[in-house]
């Protein structure tokens, strides 16, 4: 107890229990504190925790240490003996240590929430390699874990982040200690990471310290858009006792604050199992802008109010030479207008297919249409010595209507046919398909060969209509083959030819005067 801190924290601990015992009068649980002074010391730290834990039987202990190893053993310690451990970060502040399961489950909540499927962990050595364990246990796909060690040179730190910027991945997840962050953010920047398109959430681990640095301003103006999970505070006040911090360590609760660069930052939300603006244990946010989603309107990288995509395109100025063949065929398929200023036009079912296609990438991709012209008449040969050219990569690709041949595939990637080639094959069936006894029925369709038959009863139909008044007339043993002629006659017009019809004369026989009337 011999620095300024612990004498303030011992301070008001004493104030906090004597409020308590003195008004709980009535109740019989009293508190006692016991006090321990370890001088910076970790062996003296941890032999004062088991001295308190095995003779003096305490309940909790509360911690005012300010070295992060210190802190490391403490939390063991209490794992190990099952006595909650409870840190105090800086005077007059008392608060809820971080629970790193928790704050995993706030950046999952957030990165769904913003639709993000990866993220980027950047961790400080392997003592937190496990923190990535939890978005395992989420079910969240972590795109790459980068390893940062706090002696690392800035050579490496830049070399890191190179890595980083290449990837297609641009949510990154910061979990290192204050200092070691403020030189990763400061090369960030110079690398262009910190801008549109890109989304930084920095931990509690970071965050919470963040503002005891020096150079404090210099660094949120390196972390322009972004996201910070703090553990949240609260304020000493005459009504907060001992009861009070009790109950509160069991919860584990998260400020959520938008770093604006120069202007500072401000707190967007909390975490407490869900995003809220309200805290269930009474203190609630004095702003009520909130979205539905809990959030106020965060400024991202580069001052948008957009949300990042979380996924990117390399960084290309180049712009995809797409060979474009200038074809003397269907011009409804391809074709290629030269005009007297050298004005090219590409245009056809081909060309919009492909603009359709670029059209869907979720990313712009610079392209431009170059004319293909060749003398070969025979245009197979010409065709396939383009697909050569992109071969030599003279051109990144073709928008044409490309043949796909085994010969050709064998140099490029061909996409899938959208167009038919309209080519078919006559081959001769197999001896088993050729023995069918109904294979004369295979060269018609069934539809046409049911209206066959349709048209056939309907036209005899029709002539026994016209002649059913001849029949009545006519009651002779004769008379009941007009039926059979009078089908036999329709089913001629199908099956003879001019030359093997009836002549006139026997037309006369066949059929009666009525008919021909």
């Amino acid at each position: 107890m011999g620095s300024k801190e612990g004498k303030v924290f011992h301070g008001r601990v004493s104030m906090a229990i004597s409020d308590f015992n003195s008004f709980g009068r009535d109740n019989q649980m009293r508190i006692v504190l016991h006090t321990r002074d370890s001088k910076g010391d970790l062996l003296l730290a941890l032999s004062s925790a088991f001295n308190l834990w095995e003779n003096n039987k305490v309940k909790v202990i509360l911690s005012a240490q300010k070295s992060t190893l210190e802190a490391k053993f403490l939390a063991e310690f209490g794992n190990n003996t099952k006595i909650p451990v409870i840190p105090i970060s800086a005077p007059y502040l008392i608060q809820a240590p971080p629970h790193d399961h928790a704050e995993v489950k706030g950046i999952v909540a957030s990165a769904e929430l913003h639709k993000w499927e990866k993220v980027i962990l950047i961790y400080e050595d392997h003592n937190d390699n496990h923190w990535s364990d939890f978005f395992e246990e989420k079910k969240f796909q972590v795109a790459y874990k980068s390893s940062v060690a706090a002696s690392s040179k800035d050579e490496h730190i830049i070399e890191e982040l190179h890595r980083l910027k290449a990837m297609e991945t641009s949510v990154l997840v910061v979990h290192v200690e204050p200092v070691l962050a403020s030189r990763i953010f400061v090369h960030a920047k110079r690398l262009g990471m910190v801008s549109q398109g890109y989304a930084w959430i920095v931990t509690s681990k970071c965050m919470n310290h963040l503002q005891n640095l020096k150079d404090y301003s210099s660094i949120l103006e390196n972390m322009q858009g972004f996201i910070g999970f703090r553990s949240y505070n609260i304020k000493e006040s005459k009504e907060f006792d001992m009861l009070q911090l009790m109950n509160f360590t069991q919860m584990v609760n998260f400020g959520i604050v938008n770093v604006l660069g120069t202007e500072g930052e401000r707190r967007v939300g909390f975490w407490t199992g869900k995003f809220t603006n309200k805290l269930s244990h009474g203190f609630t946010h004095g702003r009520h802008l909130f979205s539905s989603s809990g959030f106020e309107t965060i400024i991202w990288p580069g001052g948008t109010s957009t949300i990042p995509k979380g996924r990117r395109m390399q960084t290309s100025t180049k712009t995809l030479r797409i060979a474009v063949p200038k074809s003397n065929g269907f011009p409804q398929l391809l074709k290629v207008d030269i005009d007297l200023q050298t004005n090219i036009t590409f245009s056809g079912f081909c060309i919009e297919v492909f603009k359709a296609a670029m059209a869907g990438l979720e990313h712009t991709v610079p392209y431009e249409f170059v004319s293909f012209e060749y003398n070969n008449p025979n245009i197979g040969e010409a065709y396939s010595d383009l697909v050569y050219q992109l071969y030599l990569q003279t051109y990144d690709a073709i928008a044409g209507d490309i043949t796909i041949t085994a010969n050709r595939s064998l140099y490029v990637d061909f996409t899938l046919p959208f167009t038919e080639m309209g080519i078919g094959m006559v081959t001769r069936l197999p001896p088993k398909e050729s023995q069918n006894l109904w294979i004369f029925l295979k060269p018609l369709s069934s539809g046409l060969w049911l209206t066959i038959v349709g048209v056939y009863v309907l036209s005899a139909l029709f002539i026994w209509l016209i002649e059913r008044p001849a029949f009545v007339e006519r009651q002779t043993r004769q008379s009941n083959g007009e039926i059979g002629r009078m089908f036999g006659f329709s089913f001629s017009i199908f099956v003879f030819t001019h030359s093997l019809l009836p002549s006139p004369p026997q037309l006369l026989r066949l059929l009666s005067p009525k008919l021909l009337l």
